[in-house]
């Protein structure tokens, strides 16, 4: 199997697990959140979307490094790729990736003045993927 072919199987496989666990570091402790993933094969990122204000925005900022991972046993489909976070304010993703379920979710409009953005996985230094 090409690296190709490997990291479009990473990307079925987030894709298909949905929700992964996005941990992040805060002044020496990690923290970790249930996060909707947005696998982007054409840029091979992961997207997330969140508050502006959240901490975890902060966390990014102060410490970039960042793991992600997903499982579901039943299937034998396990995930974890770490790298670098950043925050973007790209309105075209955000306007991509909302839906009625992130309205509720952040109990925010995507136009609102407690507007969503989103955080982005990238400089993946480190992914294991595996389908049994």
């Amino acid at each position: 199997m090409t690296n190709l072919e490997k990291l479009d199987d990473l990307f079925d496989i987030i894709e298909q697990l949905e929700i992964g666990m996005l941990v992040s570091e805060n002044d020496g402790n990690f923290r970790s959140r249930p996060m909707k993933a947005f696998p982007d094969e054409a840029t091979s990122h992961i997207w997330f979307l969140t508050k502006l204000s959240s901490p975890k925005v902060v966390e990014i900022a102060t410490e970039s490094d960042v793991n992600i991972s997903s499982a579901c046993p039943k299937s034998h489909q396990y995930v974890s790729v770490s790298g670098k976070a950043f925050v973007s304010r790209d309105e075209q993703q955000i306007e991509h990736m909302w839906s009625d379920k992130m309205a509720l979710w952040f109990d925010c409009e995507k136009d609102g003045p407690e507007r969503c953005r989103y955080t982005r996985h990238s400089d993946n230094r480190r992914i294991l993927g595996r389908r049994v």
